[in-house]
């Protein structure tokens, strides 16, 4: 499977950036308001997962946020909006994916 092809539906938001697919989730990052992340896994309208306070129990939004900070999109040390004042490496680091930002 080609991880460079959308596999539900064409990017409508001009705020959004694609990242990818993983786990037959589309993932994005998208700007148009607040940053977060998107995990689509159909062509519905409320097919998807949103949310950086999801980073680091959501494997697909992990993931997501992985890839954006890889690319230089999110910062490492963005915090995720939960409670706990998690950021967004250590979020990352639950799953053990390493963090190292290029």
């Amino acid at each position: 499977m080609d991880q460079n092809k959308r596999l539900y539906c064409e990017q409508h938001c001009l705020g959004c950036h694609f990242l990818g697919n993983y786990n037959n989730h589309d993932l994005y990052v998208c700007f148009a308001y607040n940053p977060t992340v998107i995990a689509r896994y159909g062509s519905g309208g409320g097919d998807y997962r949103s949310g950086l306070i999801f980073v680091g129990d959501d494997d697909e939004l992990t993931e997501a946020a992985r890839r954006a900070c890889m690319d230089g999109l999110l910062d490492l040390r963005m915090k995720t909006g939960r409670t706990d004042g998690l950021d967004i490496g250590q979020g990352i680091s639950k799953f053990g994916i390493p963090t190292k930002q290029g």
